[in-house]
């Protein structure tokens, strides 16, 4: 069974006796669905929502978009708000990466073009949103900046989109290993925000 729409684990469950699938699947919760029964092992994807799923990622952007307005809010510009937006992003998403940097390490060579090659670009990654995030805060060197995170994030983008192309089944580790999500369509649309905010904060500046 497949689904677009869903991200699917699987588990696998070992009987010793016969059993009707029709009752098997009546007496487990909805969520999961029986898929393919080889000898004695039974295959049971989880059906998770994609939405769900990815709910920690909407929160925390959220979280950033609502700072970034309110710190905004008395002396509006759209300049100012851009700039805190990719600082906080920067930092936010940078403190996942590093509760668990190996891990992080880990999901994000199997996407990212730099990372496969040279394995220790991808433990100082975080570490150099980090350095962003803070440069954006305090508007320092911002055109040095801007063209360095649309390099950045280009590369990586570039590996999000092959990655969706082929359609593979990876963790997506723009918030490290904390909250285990999938890679899909909604990386690829964040870091694109991310690139066209800085292309429109160098021609404005």
């Amino acid at each position: 069974m497949s689904n677009n729409n869903n991200i699917y684990d699987v588990s696998e469950i070992d009987f010793e006796e016969k059993v009707s699938l029709l009752k098997l699947q009546k007496s487990i919760p909805e969520k999961y669905k029986i898929i393919e029964k080889l000898n004695h092992s039974l295959i049971i994807k989880t059906n998770f929502n994609k939405f769900l799923r990815l709910k920690p990622l909407f929160l925390i952007l959220l979280y950033i978009f609502g700072i970034s307005f309110f710190i905004n809010l008395r002396n509006w510009s759209i300049n100012e708000f851009m700039l805190d937006y990719m600082g906080l992003f920067f930092i936010f998403f940078s403190f996942f990466k590093l509760l668990d940097l190996d891990g992080f390490a880990n999901s994000f060579k199997l996407y990212d073009p730099i990372a496969m090659k040279f394995s220790v670009y991808a433990k100082f990654y975080p570490i150099f949103e980090l350095f962003l995030g803070i440069m954006f805060l305090t508007r320092l060197s911002l055109n040095l900046i801007l063209f360095l995170t649309i390099i950045v994030l280009t590369i990586t983008t570039i590996g999000v989109l092959e990655s969706l192309f082929r359609k593979k089944n990876i963790q997506c580790g723009c918030l490290g290993t904390v909250f285990q999500l999938p890679m899909t369509e909604v990386t690829l649309i964040e870091s694109l925000i991310m690139i066209f905010m800085s292309i429109f904060m160098i021609i404005s500046l």
